[in-house]
């Protein structure tokens, strides 16, 4: 009896560190960028837990349920084809996952135009599947453009100095003060 309750203790821990977040998390944000418009590099979030300088506000969404589900799904399942060749590290898409507290937790930056990304934790089960993904992204009508002269003109068109919060993906969801770069 002892050695079953050890075995299902041990694939419980086992999956949990398969998982990405492996911590729980209360929200979700997706975000465009334009990756040129900050001096300290390309990550959305930053070591000192800041934003990126390039968020394209009217672009910023905050995933309802059955996106994060989905998104989840997308994230934790292995790819089983053949990763893309790295031309360039150019992200202009990422997901940002936050506590009840609004403190990312964990985060993927993508560059769909060389089906690369960078993800903090590292994902468990890379490489993942990078077309799926941009299907959601467009699922999600978040601005995909094949030139960085697109994204660079699109921040120029909302850029405001005032940070506005993430659109809501449904009416389920109630308006907040969303993190803003500090």
């Amino acid at each position: 009896m002892k050695t079953l309750l050890f075995l299902l203790f041990t694939l419980t821990v086992l999956h949990a560190e398969d998982h990405w977040p492996a911590k729980p998390y209360a929200h979700v944000v997706a975000y465009c960028y334009d990756f040129t418009k900050d001096p300290r590099g390309t990550s959305i979030i930053f070591k000192d837990g800041t934003h990126h300088a390039g968020i394209i506000a009217p672009f910023t969404l905050l995933l309802d349920a059955k996106q994060r589900s989905k998104l989840d799904t997308l994230l934790n399942t292995p790819f089983k084809g053949v990763p893309g060749d790295v031309d360039c590290y150019d992200p202009h898409h990422a997901f940002v996952f936050y506590d009840a507290k609004w403190k990312p937790i964990a985060w993927i930056d993508i560059c769909f135009l060389c089906d690369n990304f960078s993800a903090v934790p590292n994902l468990p089960n890379a490489p993942i599947d990078l077309p799926r993904l941009e299907r959601f992204v467009r699922e999600l009508s978040l601005p995909f453009f094949e030139s960085e002269a697109a994204y660079q003109e699109l921040f120029s068109q909302h850029h405001t100095l005032t940070p506005k919060a993430p659109r809501p993906a449904s009416d389920e969801v109630d308006p907040f003060a969303p993190p803003v770069s500090q």
